[in-house]
């Protein structure tokens, strides 16, 4: 009689533990799922490869990314974006993949300038007290040309840049002008079209055209580091259906000693 006993209290303790370890699993596979939903939809995780932001973002920064916030509302003056790289000044095929993040400062249809530094969109001194200069004065002048500013062949440099409107859909970019389709070939061509510039007219998909009419809505984007930043200036402008999402907190810092920055974690970007 106590033998049966003793088997049917071990039979009930492996149903025990088999429930336990059931529910266990189920709680595990609850989570991943979860967190597979939150990368998919809502979060994503980015870690700080560069000091192009630095005044917000340090190397070795690891940050969430709001990728639902944009579906909401619309992007904003001075979000600090995540973005796939739309790719170099005179590059048409990106590589895919490639995640940039700046501070968005021009929307679609804004007109952009630098002077002396000073950031001024559509004639407003645009203030912000994330930039940081590794210099202390400007090493340009007005009218100075850089070889690898953009648009290509433009008489700017990256302290006194501009004035220049940032593409949205539906605007006409005139194309007769002296150095016209130098600067917006790769632009151009990035909207999935052909150009031919051999015959005394420009051909687009094979029609003579003296203008474009732009397809998308774009941005203009800066590093806060501004001059140790590949940005907007350098590279063009970036496609809003580019935009991943919102940088919105520091979840983990080190720097490159491992040396964890525990004052970082949980800031938010702003």
């Amino acid at each position: 009689m106590s033998q049966k006993v003793v088997e049917e209290a071990g039979e009930g303790s492996q149903r025990s533990a088999w429930r336990a370890l059931r529910a266990r699993i189920g709680f595990l596979a609850s989570i991943i799922v979860l967190a597979l939903v939150m990368k998919t939809c809502l979060l994503d995780a980015y870690k700080i490869p560069s000091a192009s932001m630095e005044g917000t973002l340090e190397i070795g920064d690891c940050i969430f990314v709001n990728k639902i916030i944009y579906t909401l509302r619309d992007i904003a003056r001075k979000d600090v974006i995540v973005f796939e790289f739309p790719g170099e000044r005179d590059e048409v095929f990106a590589p895919r993949g490639k995640y940039f993040i700046k501070r968005c400062i021009g929307l679609p249809g804004d007109t952009v300038s630098i002077t002396d530094r000073r950031v001024v969109v559509n004639h407003d001194t645009l203030h912000s007290d994330h930039e940081a200069f590794t210099s202390a004065r400007s090493s340009f002048v007005p009218d100075q040309s850089h070889r690898d500013i953009f648009p290509s062949g433009a008489p700017f440099n990256p302290d006194y840049y501009g004035p220049l409107v940032v593409p949205k859909r539906g605007m006409t970019i005139p194309l007769h002008t002296p150095g016209a389709i130098q600067r917006w070939y790769t632009f151009i061509a990035r909207e999935g079209h052909t150009l031919d510039t051999t015959h005394a007219s420009v051909r687009i998909d094979g029609r003579d055209v003296s203008r474009y009419t732009v397809a998308r809505d774009y941005l203009f984007v800066l590093g806060d580091n501004r001059d140790n930043s590949a940005d907007s200036r350098f590279w063009g402008f970036v496609p809003v259906d580019n935009v991943v999402g919102k940088a919105v907190i520091v979840y983990w810092s080190s720097d490159s000693t491992r040396h964890v920055r525990w004052m970082r974690i949980g800031t938010l970007v702003q």
